[in-house]
């Protein structure tokens, strides 16, 4: 019988499984694009090279997560008063 401790939530083995499966998904998605051939598609030489995607979209991303935040704390955030007056 398997046993847990007590300060391990409820949800915890399936986020863990969740990661677990998520990473290996990540390695075969990442040995997938470096066995693949990029050169017949390729207009640029950066496009040959294996991984570009996937790095040029993660850190697209980030970009796209700091800009919302600083466009959220610059335009749309308000003074904690702001309504009071």
């Amino acid at each position: 019988m398997k046993r847990s401790c007590d300060n391990e939530a409820p949800g915890d083995g399936v986020m863990r499984r969740f990661r677990k499966v998520f990473y290996l998904a990540l390695v075969v998605v990442v040995l997938a694009d470096l066995f693949s051939s990029h050169s017949e598609h390729a207009v640029f030489f950066w496009h040959k090279l294996p991984g570009f995607d996937a790095l040029y979209g993660f850190l697209s991303c980030i970009l796209v997560v700091l800009f919302a935040k600083t466009l959220g704390r610059m335009i749309l955030q308000r003074r904690e008063d702001f309504y009071d007056d």
